[in-house]
Protein backbone atom coordinates (compact mmCIF):
# COMPACT_ATOMS: atom_id res chain seq x y z
CA UNK A 1 0.00 0.00 0.00
CA UNK A 2 1.39 3.39 -0.96
CA UNK A 3 2.11 5.96 1.70
CA UNK A 4 -0.32 8.84 2.14
CA UNK A 5 0.98 12.16 0.83
CA UNK A 6 2.14 14.62 3.51
CA UNK A 7 -0.41 17.12 4.73
CA UNK A 8 -0.09 20.43 2.91
CA UNK A 9 -1.54 23.66 4.30
CA UNK A 10 -4.19 25.61 2.45
CA UNK A 11 -2.56 28.97 1.66
CA UNK A 12 -4.26 32.18 0.55
CA UNK A 13 -2.22 35.19 -0.58
CA UNK A 14 -4.11 38.48 -0.83
CA UNK A 15 -2.99 41.74 -2.42
CA UNK A 16 -4.85 44.74 -1.02
CA UNK A 17 -5.16 47.97 -3.00
CA UNK A 18 -3.07 48.99 -6.00
CA UNK A 19 0.36 48.22 -4.51
CA UNK A 20 -0.74 44.93 -2.98
CA UNK A 21 -2.44 43.85 -6.19
CA UNK A 22 0.73 44.58 -8.17
CA UNK A 23 2.84 42.59 -5.70
CA UNK A 24 0.62 39.51 -5.85
CA UNK A 25 0.29 39.67 -9.63
CA UNK A 26 4.09 39.45 -9.87
CA UNK A 27 4.14 36.08 -8.10
CA UNK A 28 4.84 33.14 -10.40
CA UNK A 29 4.51 29.90 -8.46
CA UNK A 30 4.06 26.21 -9.19
CA UNK A 31 2.36 25.61 -5.84
CA UNK A 32 -1.36 25.30 -5.16
CA UNK A 33 -1.48 28.57 -3.20
CA UNK A 34 -4.58 30.67 -3.90
CA UNK A 35 -3.65 34.16 -5.11
CA UNK A 36 -6.32 36.84 -4.72
CA UNK A 37 -6.43 40.61 -5.13
CA UNK A 38 -8.76 43.33 -3.84
CA UNK A 39 -8.60 46.56 -5.84
CA UNK A 40 -10.89 48.41 -3.43
CA UNK A 41 -10.09 47.09 0.09
CA UNK A 42 -13.16 48.54 1.84
CA UNK A 43 -15.27 46.41 -0.52
CA UNK A 44 -13.93 42.97 0.38
CA UNK A 45 -15.83 40.28 -1.54
CA UNK A 46 -17.63 37.62 0.49
CA UNK A 47 -15.85 34.89 -1.50
CA UNK A 48 -12.51 36.14 -0.18
CA UNK A 49 -13.73 36.06 3.41
CA UNK A 50 -14.87 32.48 2.85
CA UNK A 51 -11.47 31.57 1.39
CA UNK A 52 -9.47 32.89 4.35
CA UNK A 53 -11.80 31.19 6.85
CA UNK A 54 -10.85 27.81 5.38
CA UNK A 55 -7.12 28.56 5.06
CA UNK A 56 -4.29 27.42 7.32
CA UNK A 57 -2.08 30.38 6.32
CA UNK A 58 -3.10 33.81 5.06
CA UNK A 59 -0.49 36.19 3.64
CA UNK A 60 -1.59 39.79 3.12
CA UNK A 61 0.20 42.72 1.51
CA UNK A 62 -0.50 46.32 0.57
CA UNK A 63 0.54 49.93 1.02
CA UNK A 64 -0.58 51.23 4.41
CA UNK A 65 -1.14 54.70 2.93
CA UNK A 66 -3.88 53.44 0.60
CA UNK A 67 -7.40 53.83 1.93
CA UNK A 68 -8.81 50.71 3.57
CA UNK A 69 -5.68 48.55 3.31
CA UNK A 70 -4.76 48.34 7.00
CA UNK A 71 -8.40 48.01 8.08
CA UNK A 72 -9.02 45.23 5.57
CA UNK A 73 -5.90 43.34 6.68
CA UNK A 74 -7.08 43.64 10.28
CA UNK A 75 -10.60 42.44 9.47
CA UNK A 76 -9.48 39.50 7.33
CA UNK A 77 -7.07 38.35 10.02
CA UNK A 78 -9.76 38.59 12.68
CA UNK A 79 -12.16 36.55 10.56
CA UNK A 80 -9.89 33.51 10.30
CA UNK A 81 -8.15 31.13 12.63
CA UNK A 82 -5.31 30.85 10.14
CA UNK A 83 -1.75 31.94 10.76
CA UNK A 84 -1.81 35.47 9.32
CA UNK A 85 1.13 37.52 8.04
CA UNK A 86 0.83 41.12 6.79
CA UNK A 87 3.68 42.57 4.71
CA UNK A 88 2.87 46.28 4.92
CA UNK A 89 4.64 48.83 2.76
CA UNK A 90 4.93 52.32 4.22
CA UNK A 91 3.92 51.31 7.75
CA UNK A 92 6.29 53.21 10.03
CA UNK A 93 4.50 52.48 13.30
CA UNK A 94 2.67 49.22 13.99
CA UNK A 95 -0.44 49.81 16.12
CA UNK A 96 -1.10 47.33 18.92
CA UNK A 97 -4.56 46.51 17.58
CA UNK A 98 -2.92 45.29 14.37
CA UNK A 99 -0.45 42.99 16.13
CA UNK A 100 -3.31 41.74 18.31
CA UNK A 101 -5.18 40.60 15.19
CA UNK A 102 -2.25 39.14 13.24
CA UNK A 103 0.46 36.63 13.95
CA UNK A 104 3.15 38.69 12.24
CA UNK A 105 3.33 42.19 10.77
CA UNK A 106 6.33 43.00 8.56
CA UNK A 107 6.53 46.74 7.85
CA UNK A 108 8.58 47.69 4.78
CA UNK A 109 9.85 51.22 4.25
CA UNK A 110 8.31 52.61 1.09
CA UNK A 111 10.71 52.76 -1.88
CA UNK A 112 13.42 51.01 0.18
CA UNK A 113 13.40 47.94 -2.05
CA UNK A 114 12.45 46.95 -5.57
CA UNK A 115 8.88 45.69 -6.10
CA UNK A 116 10.34 42.20 -6.60
CA UNK A 117 11.38 41.97 -2.96
CA UNK A 118 7.86 42.20 -1.52
CA UNK A 119 6.38 39.68 -3.94
CA UNK A 120 9.33 37.31 -3.59
CA UNK A 121 9.22 37.49 0.22
CA UNK A 122 5.61 36.35 0.11
CA UNK A 123 6.48 33.59 -2.35
CA UNK A 124 9.48 32.46 -0.29
CA UNK A 125 7.32 32.15 2.82
CA UNK A 126 4.64 29.93 1.30
CA UNK A 127 6.81 28.07 -1.21
CA UNK A 128 9.03 26.98 1.70
CA UNK A 129 6.18 24.79 2.96
CA UNK A 130 4.38 23.64 -0.21
CA UNK A 131 5.07 21.12 -2.96
CA UNK A 132 6.87 21.08 -5.30
CA UNK A 133 9.12 23.81 -3.87
CA UNK A 134 9.45 22.69 -0.23
CA UNK A 135 13.03 21.95 0.78
CA UNK A 136 14.49 22.15 4.30
CA UNK A 137 11.58 23.81 6.11
CA UNK A 138 7.86 23.16 6.46
CA UNK A 139 4.61 24.71 7.63
CA UNK A 140 5.49 24.12 11.29
CA UNK A 141 8.70 26.12 10.95
CA UNK A 142 6.95 29.06 9.29
CA UNK A 143 4.24 28.98 11.94
CA UNK A 144 6.79 29.03 14.77
CA UNK A 145 8.68 31.97 13.26
CA UNK A 146 5.45 33.92 12.71
CA UNK A 147 4.58 33.58 16.39
CA UNK A 148 1.66 35.60 17.77
CA UNK A 149 1.46 39.38 17.84
CA UNK A 150 4.98 39.72 16.47
CA UNK A 151 6.64 42.40 14.34
CA UNK A 152 9.22 41.50 11.71
CA UNK A 153 12.26 43.34 10.38
CA UNK A 154 13.56 42.49 6.93
CA UNK A 155 17.14 42.87 5.75
CA UNK A 156 18.49 42.26 2.25
CA UNK A 157 22.09 41.69 1.25
CA UNK A 158 24.10 40.25 -1.64
CA UNK A 159 25.09 36.60 -1.10
CA UNK A 160 28.79 37.39 -0.60
CA UNK A 161 28.38 40.54 1.49
CA UNK A 162 28.08 40.53 5.28
CA UNK A 163 26.62 44.05 5.46
CA UNK A 164 22.80 43.86 5.33
CA UNK A 165 20.50 46.68 4.30
CA UNK A 166 17.56 46.90 6.69
CA UNK A 167 14.38 47.83 4.83
CA UNK A 168 12.07 47.78 7.87
CA UNK A 169 11.90 50.37 10.66
CA UNK A 170 13.62 49.55 13.94
CA UNK A 171 11.47 47.80 16.52
CA UNK A 172 11.68 47.89 20.29
CA UNK A 173 11.22 44.57 22.05
CA UNK A 174 12.78 41.16 22.46
CA UNK A 175 14.10 39.30 19.47
CA UNK A 176 12.63 35.82 19.14
CA UNK A 177 13.67 34.28 15.84
CA UNK A 178 15.33 34.82 12.50
CA UNK A 179 14.32 33.20 9.23
CA UNK A 180 16.92 33.41 6.46
CA UNK A 181 16.24 32.73 2.79
CA UNK A 182 19.26 32.25 0.52
CA UNK A 183 17.77 33.09 -2.87
CA UNK A 184 19.36 32.07 -6.17
CA UNK A 185 18.50 30.71 -9.59
CA UNK A 186 20.52 27.53 -9.05
CA UNK A 187 21.15 25.21 -6.12
CA UNK A 188 24.09 26.03 -3.84
CA UNK A 189 26.05 23.60 -1.67
CA UNK A 190 24.88 23.18 1.95
CA UNK A 191 28.10 24.78 3.20
CA UNK A 192 27.60 27.79 0.94
CA UNK A 193 24.01 28.17 2.10
CA UNK A 194 24.95 27.94 5.79
CA UNK A 195 27.71 30.49 5.33
CA UNK A 196 25.39 32.87 3.46
CA UNK A 197 22.71 32.41 6.13
CA UNK A 198 25.17 33.36 8.87
CA UNK A 199 24.56 30.17 10.81
CA UNK A 200 27.83 30.35 12.74
CA UNK A 201 27.16 33.97 13.70
CA UNK A 202 23.59 33.30 14.81
CA UNK A 203 24.33 31.10 17.83
CA UNK A 204 22.79 32.52 20.98
CA UNK A 205 20.60 35.04 19.16
CA UNK A 206 17.34 33.13 19.43
CA UNK A 207 15.88 30.58 17.02
CA UNK A 208 17.56 30.65 13.61
CA UNK A 209 16.06 28.86 10.63
CA UNK A 210 17.32 29.00 7.09
CA UNK A 211 16.35 27.67 3.69
CA UNK A 212 17.51 27.80 0.11
CA UNK A 213 15.00 29.30 -2.30
CA UNK A 214 15.65 28.38 -5.92
CA UNK A 215 13.66 30.06 -8.68
CA UNK A 216 14.22 31.70 -12.04
CA UNK A 217 12.93 34.94 -10.49
CA UNK A 218 16.37 35.18 -8.90
CA UNK A 219 18.31 35.07 -12.17
CA UNK A 220 20.77 37.98 -11.95
CA UNK A 221 19.15 38.89 -8.62
CA UNK A 222 20.56 36.43 -6.09
CA UNK A 223 20.47 37.71 -2.52
CA UNK A 224 19.89 36.79 1.10
CA UNK A 225 16.72 37.80 2.95
CA UNK A 226 16.89 37.89 6.75
CA UNK A 227 13.56 38.21 8.55
CA UNK A 228 13.94 38.87 12.27
CA UNK A 229 10.85 38.62 14.48
CA UNK A 230 10.40 40.68 17.63
CA UNK A 231 7.93 40.53 20.51
CA UNK A 232 7.08 44.24 20.94
CA UNK A 233 5.55 43.61 24.37
CA UNK A 234 8.64 41.95 25.89
CA UNK A 235 11.38 44.13 27.39
CA UNK A 236 10.28 47.16 25.37
CA UNK A 237 12.58 50.08 24.76
CA UNK A 238 15.92 49.21 23.22
CA UNK A 239 15.66 48.39 19.51
CA UNK A 240 17.52 45.26 18.55
CA UNK A 241 18.67 43.76 15.27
Amino acid sequence: MSESPPWEPAVVVVGLGAAGTASVERIDTDTAATLRTVDDPPETPASLRDAVVDAAFVFLTGDAAEAGVVGCAHDLARSTGACSVFVAEGLSDVPSELTAALNLVVPIERDAVSPLVVSSLLADLFEAMMTPTVRALGHGDVRVVAGDGRVGRLAIRPPDDDDPTWVSPRVGGEREAALVFVCAERERSPATVERAAGVADGVGLGALLWDQRIHERYADASHVKRLVTVDPEASPGAPRD
